[in-house]
């Protein structure tokens, strides 16, 4: 059965007097779903230039999408019977994430502040034990990335700065880390755990500023 997402769209009004007549922000927005039983999607978009896409396909999943800015891209795939929650934010311009929940238990909490960064996360589980993230950019063309394949796995991700570059791949089971970077033009440390590991990262400065 398809279901018809709920959808936010706000209006911008025209640059003049308060009196003048709002303007519709013409902006593509697509949810589809295929699924058993409904889940919920809301999608809020305040600018010029967004696009959000949300595919749900399977057992319930819940997705709620904010972005507040221009030229802000998002895609989300919740598929193949997992049960999932993402809550993602997008606040700035150029922000770009790319997010794909698969089988198993799976929670994301993104939040991207301030312009041209790009997040990129995988989740896929057996079921028997949530896989959580939450990975957080403040500042501009930082690029993230997760993977999570397993269950009970947790990854903290902090990126505050410019330019700075992470990645973290988790696989097995009961795996943590917490890896955070403040400064500018931070090299990825590529983090890798194949079970029962923790791992709490901090990187900070800026190694190529030539300072």
């Amino acid at each position: 059965m398809r279901i018809a997402a709920l959808l936010l769209p706000l209006l911008a009004l025209t640059a003049g007097a308060a009196s003048a007549a709002p303007t519709p922000v013409t902006r593509p927005i697509t949810a589809d779903q295929i699924v058993a039983r409904a889940p919920t999607v809301s999608i809020t978009q305040i600018g010029q230039g967004n696009s959000a896409t949300v595919d749900q396909t399977g057992a319930p999943g819940e997705a709620t999408v904010s972005q507040n800015g221009d030229g802000n891209s998002f895609s989300l795939t919740q598929a193949q019977g997992g049960a999932d929650h993402t809550d993602a934010s997008q606040q700035g311009s150029g922000n770009a994430a790319t997010l794909i929940q698969g089988a198993g238990l799976n929670t994301l909490v993104l939040t991207q502040e301030g312009s041209n960064n790009q997040a990129s996360v995988q989740q896929t589980g057996l079921g028997a034990a949530l896989n959580q993230a939450v990975l957080k950019q403040t500042g501009s063309s930082n690029t993230a990335s997760l993977t999570q394949n397993g269950d009970g796995n947790i990854a903290q991700q902090t990126q505050t700065g410019d330019g700075n570059v992470q990645s973290v791949s988790q696989t097995g089971v009961a795996n943590f880390v917490a890896y955070s970077q403040l400064g500018n033009n931070l090299p990825d440390l590529v983090i890798h755990q194949t079970g029962g590991m923790t791992m709490t990262i901090t990187q900070t400065g800026s190694p190529f500023s030539g300072h």
